[in-house]
């Protein structure tokens, strides 16, 4: 099996160094216990599990959380990161999905609102011509505004609907890779 190389900051890693830290985090990941549980799984002695702790709460790696008058812990968002780097893609491609769906829809609203802007109640205008002294009824002609559409936002909101429909896929393909291998 191919190791995934995980970046982490110069304090987090210092606080990561040992041993035990690491064996914590895997225990935490996708597991909120006390500090009890902590010990029975990681055997870990007590003062050295409360030090290690105390130190990856300090880094933002973990949380603190009061439960039935004791205190639990649970990973961060940093510390899942720290252990499943791949999640953060799925994040990026999760918004970027969602980015473009919202140009779309805005591109779909111009292009409506542009629509209906331009339909006008007719004008009447003044006619030049020999015919107004013979024909004064024709001395008032009428003229309707033009439907103007502009492809410009059409184009755009078809091209952002398919591209978020491919982001959308990917993004569900990548989290399901991640799902898989995390089991």
């Amino acid at each position: 099996m191919k190791k995934k190389k995980i970046f982490v900051p110069a304090q987090t890693f210092k606080n990561l160094i040992a041993e035990d830290t690491l064996h914590i985090l895997q225990v935490l990941d996708k597991h909120m216990l006390s500090i009890d549980q902590l010990n029975k799984k990681t055997k870990i002695p007590s003062t050295r599990l409360h030090q290690q702790l105390q130190k990856l709460v300090e880094s933002n790696v973990i949380k603190e959380k009061r439960k039935n008058e004791s205190i639990h812990y649970k990973l961060s968002f940093k510390g899942t990161s720290l252990l499943h780097p791949e999640n953060s893609r799925v994040m990026i491609l999760f918004t970027a999905s969602i980015i473009t769906l919202s140009l779309s829809i805005g591109s779909m609203f111009h292009w409506a609102t542009q629509t209906v802007q331009t339909r006008e109640e007719p004008r009447f205008f003044l006619q030049e011509s020999d015919k107004a002294v013979n024909e004064p009824l024709s001395l008032l002609t009428t003229e309707t505004a033009q439907n103007v559409h502009d492809p410009f936002y059409s184009g755009i909101a078809i091209v952002g609907i398919i591209l978020f429909v491919l982001l959308i896929s990917v993004t569900y393909w990548r989290y399901q890779k991640n799902k898989a291998q995390a089991l």
